[in-house]
């Protein structure tokens, strides 16, 4: 990026944020936040594949793998093997590419002062920090979303439905961006007529929405606590004050404030919504208002598309999803959009602003302050939230889940070098529940002669093997007593199968695993492994 003016002079702290914005996506991504079952699910199942064994290819939540991630991961496996670092490698380098193709691609776009302050809010934003540490497919809505962008602006319809393509196939979800991508397209279109500037953007806006719900109906991708499409998308559109809960989350979004944890901080996070809702709609009021002035011009009338194809689309997913497709962990759901409402609330500060001198003029001190709330909404609760409130944060120096599997396999080649403990035939593994049984399966992938590795629930979840599954206290018994091991969450429900079964755990090893833990107070175990204790030990 040839930097000029204000940003040659300032080109270190520039620099500065961007290798900060890459440590955010890269540092200790193996372990913080913990390794999911979500994400350990897809790396063994393509693992399984290049083992020449069964493999679905389907997703937890029943989609089929993204190609560009089956892409990526193979070659990443054959090089590394199993482990926790290859598992996220392929999200670590897609953000890697997004803060090069940010501040590669936005400037020649947007021009300097708007696509500069946009990267640098692209770059700092914790939903796209997280998703480069998650291996899922959406972890390359930070491309998509600048490459849709970059094709807009530079009114390029073979980039942009390429764009819309690519996007479609990472996730279908991703459908929902096609009014933001096409209708800038459309109105350039319709200038060569002479419908007046509200009669086109109405007619654009209904033609956004209508077409994203009916590609969302054609996709059959509808999540089945939706309910009735139809029916609950027409009472939110006769209840329009219901799209203010769903609007807060869509400024939540690129704000970072969706990730603050509440409810410890409920009076910060009550404050910081206040202070988003309020500054989101002074500039849709007041940015829209002065662009309807100068319709007259074509630049303002450009911009107006864009604001109206961004509206198209947050319109759209209200409609199919509401509240419930946006809030909590739906919110990485709506990624693809996260570049473009920054770009949109940026377009309407600048003509509130009048000068774009002004609007660049704390550029880093913005930025400076969304790294800030990065760190605090990642970084300082993923180290200290290890009391079991939450699975995703579970972790530590090491993963713990990763320390579990390699104490347990540690005892169990100690017990066969122990003529006074005969080792079983076979290493046999209780994981608990989904998010230790794939991490458990995972890792266990590096070995020819893998454990037997069973995942305790109540009910069978989808896509597991009845016979891989414990369900009775009968069954862990007789796990146990053929030499098993089982590791438990802390809280979690194998925590309560061995209290059910062992009233008193005294017949039980137990091997502790804590995770990070406040200055000064105890280290709190998170993760457990258990087994029957023997005459060797």
């Amino acid at each position: 990026m040839v930097l000029t003016g204000r940003f040659k002079r300032d080109r270190a702290v520039l620099l500065g944020i961007i290798l900060v914005a890459l440590i955010f996506r890269l540092a200790w991504a193996d372990r913080i936040p913990g390794i999911n079952g979500d994400e350990a699910d897809v790396a063994y199942q393509i693992r399984a594949w290049m083992d020449g064994l069964d493999s679905n290819w389907i997703t937890p939540t029943g989609r089929f793998f993204s190609p560009f991630l089956v892409a990526m991961i193979i070659p990443i496996q054959k090089i590394f093997g199993p482990t926790f670092f290859a598992l996220r490698l392929p999200a670590m380098l897609s953000g890697f590419i997004e803060v090069v193709l940010a501040f590669w691609l936005l400037p020649k776009a947007l021009g300097q002062r708007i696509g500069v302050l946009l990267a640098l809010l692209m770059c700092c934003m914790p939903g796209y920090i997280v998703q480069s540490r998650l291996i899922w497919d959406l972890s390359h809505a930070g491309i998509i979303s600048i490459l849709s962008v970059y094709c807009i602006w530079k009114r390029n319809l073979l980039g942009a439905l390429l764009t819309l393509a690519a996007a479609v196939i990472i996730h279908k979800v991703n459908i929902f961006i096609t009014p933001m991508i096409l209708i800038p397209f459309a109105w350039d279109w319709l200038e060569n007529g002479r419908a007046r500037t509200g009669v086109k953007i109405s007619a654009l806006c209904a033609m956004g929405v209508a077409g994203a719900i009916i590609a969302y109906l054609l996709s059959r991708n509808i999540p089945s606590e939706y309910g009735d499409l139809t029916h609950t998308a027409v009472l939110r559109a006769v209840m329009p004050w219901k799209f203010i809960p769903f609007f807060i989350h869509v400024v939540r979004l690129v704000t970072g404030v969706e990730f603050f944890p509440a409810p410890a901080h409920i009076a910060w996070l009550i404050l910081l919504d206040a202070a988003g809702m309020g500054l989101a709609f002074y500039l849709l009021w007041a940015g829209t208002k002065s662009l309807l002035k100068k319709k007259t011009d074509p630049e303002a009338r450009r911009t107006l598309s864009i604001v109206a194809a961004w509206a198209a689309s947050v319109v759209a997913i209200y409609l199919v999803a509401g509240e419930y497709g946006i809030a909590g962990g739906h919110i990485f759901y709506v990624l693809g959009l996260g570049v473009p409402t920054l770009w949109v609330f940026l377009l309407l500060a600048q003509e509130v602003l009048d000068n774009e001198e002004k609007l660049i003029s704390r550029s880093e001190m913005a930025a400076s302050v969304f790294l800030a709330i990065t760190a605090g909404f990642y970084f300082f609760p993923l180290l200290t939230s290890a009391d079991g409130t939450d699975r995703m944060y579970l972790t530590s120096a090491q993963e713990p889940k990763q320390t579990a599997y390699e104490w347990i396999r540690s005892d169990f080649k100690a017990r066969s070098a122990n003529r006074r403990d005969p080792s079983p035939a076979q290493l046999e593994i209780i994981a608990d529940d989904w998010w230790a049984y794939w991490p458990t399966v995972y890792l266990d992938s590096a070995y020819s002669n893998r454990a037997k590795v069973y995942h305790y629930e109540l009910i069978v979840p989808r896509g597991l093997d009845e016979r891989n599954v414990v369900t009775s206290e009968n069954q862990l018994k007789e796990i146990f007593s053929r030499g098993g091991y089982a590791i438990s969450i802390k809280g979690g429900l194998v925590d309560d199968l061995i209290a059910r079964t062992y009233p008193s755990t005294d017949v039980l090893i137990r091997k502790e695993i804590p995770g990070f833990s406040l200055p000064g107070t105890p280290e709190r175990t998170v993760v457990s492994v258990w087994r029957l204790k023997s005459s060797g030990f």
